[in-house]
């Protein structure tokens, strides 16, 4: 199964590779969904061609026009996560969080950061908080599985570095 998402993920980068930038923007923006909602996605597809500077400040700029956009949030936490700044990251992870629905993937974060940061039991509260909502969420299970162990690596840590599908997939390991 693994072998099969990293073919897809594959795909989706050489189809996107066929594209610039702008012709991206154009096409995303012309969609009938939220102004916002199209900024966090064209951000999103920044970050999987791995423009990380050129998505965050798109994401930043987006903030200032529509700062209740929990997923802009979401996403400048991704960029302190993929930069190492735990602490950056949970500040924008907290304040997705407030949001009026309950983000599985911001909670998995939120409480992998936790275990970055050595604080095991904020740790458990956010990865059963991701758990409540996605029991077989398999990032977070594997998270709260790491809190057993004494000796936590970062490396061992799974964050989510995409949002969430309202209804998830059950994939085995």
């Amino acid at each position: 199964a693994s072998k099969q998402v990293a073919n897809m993920l594959d795909g989706e980068l050489a189809i996107l590779r066929r594209y610039s930038r702008e012709e991206i923007k154009q096409a995303i923006m012309k969609r009938a969904c939220t102004p916002e909602k199209n900024r966090a996605d064209f951000v999103s597809i920044l970050y999987r061609l791995g423009e990380w500077d050129t998505g965050f400040h798109e994401a930043e700029q987006a903030k200032s026009g529509f700062p209740d956009e929990r997923s802009l949030d979401f996403f400048t936490g991704l960029y302190w996560l993929k930069r190492e700044d735990h602490r950056r990251a949970l500040t924008d992870f907290q304040r997705c969080e407030k949001g009026p629905n309950p983000n599985g993937a911001v909670l998995n974060n939120i409480g992998a950061i936790y275990l970055c940061l050595d604080q095991p039991d904020q740790a458990l509260v956010y990865l059963n908080r991701a758990l409540e909502l996605h029991s077989n969420y398999m990032d977070a299970l594997a998270n709260k599985k790491l809190l057993q162990s004494r000796n936590i690596k970062t490396d061992q840590i799974k964050f989510t570095w995409r949002e969430l599908r309202p209804i998830m997939i059950s994939y085995t390991e």
